[in-house]
C-alpha cells in the first residue's frame, strides 16, 4: 500500500495509506473542461472518493472535491451526485430495491 495525498479545494487534503481501487476516467463536460474521479480504500478500511473538475480556460481554476465514507457504495453515490455523468458507470453495481 502507498501513501496518498488527496487534494480538496478550500480544505486540507486527505492523507492516508491505501490503494486506488478505481482510477476513474475523464469525461468532457464542455469545451476545454472535463470531470474525473478516483476511489481509494484506506489501510484502515475507509473509502475515499475524489471528483476533479478540470479546465484549461485562462482565469478559471480546477476544483477538487473529496469525501471519506464507510462503504464504497456511499462514495459511489456521492460521486454520482457531484458528477452525474458518472452515475451509470458507478451505480450499476448498486441497484435500488423497489419491492
Amino acid at each position: 500500500m502507498e501513501r496518498h495525498n488527496v487534494t480538496r479545494s478550500g480544505s486540507r487534503p486527505y492523507q492516508f495509506t491505501g490503494e486506488i481501487v478505481d482510477p476513474g476516467g475523464k469525461v468532457p463536460v464542455g469545451p476545454g473542461r472535463w470531470d474525473d474521479y478516483r476511489i481509494w480504500r484506506t489501510q484502515q478500511g475507509r473509502w475515499v472518493g475524489q471528483v476533479a473538475r478540470i479546465t484549461i480556460w485562462e482565469g478559471s481554476q480546477n476544483e477538487y472535491l473529496a469525501i471519506q465514507k464507510s462503504t464504497r457504495q456511499e462514495v459511489a453515490e456521492w460521486i454520482a451526485e457531484q458528477a452525474p455523468v458518472f452515475a451509470t458507470e458507478l451505480l450499476e453495481d448498486y441497484p435500488e430495491t423497489v419491492d
